[in-house]
């Protein structure tokens, strides 16, 4: 991750992400961890969710506040 001079904007390569496994059994869902950063008493992170096509799976639940773009294609959920 790259910020110089006090810039507001951080610069992140594909080649610096690292993969995280978040779930056992869901079989062709990649999370690559972005960065992370703590802000006031929360912590933020930016992970890339890679999701292979016509993939199903139980539902999730999580305690965080997750925000999803869709970079490309199409997503259905459920």
């Amino acid at each position: 991750m790259l910020q110089t001079n006090g810039a507001n904007f951080i610069i992140s390569r594909k080649e610096d992400y690292s993969l995280i496994k978040k779930e056992d059994t869901a079989v062709g869902f990649e999370y690559k961890y972005i960065f992370g950063k703590q802000i006031s008493s929360m912590g933020f992170e930016t992970v890339l969710l890679e999701v292979k096509p016509n993939l199903k799976r139980e539902k999730v639940t999580t305690d965080a506040y997750e925000f999803k773009y869709i970079l490309s294609k199409k997503c259905y959920y459920a």
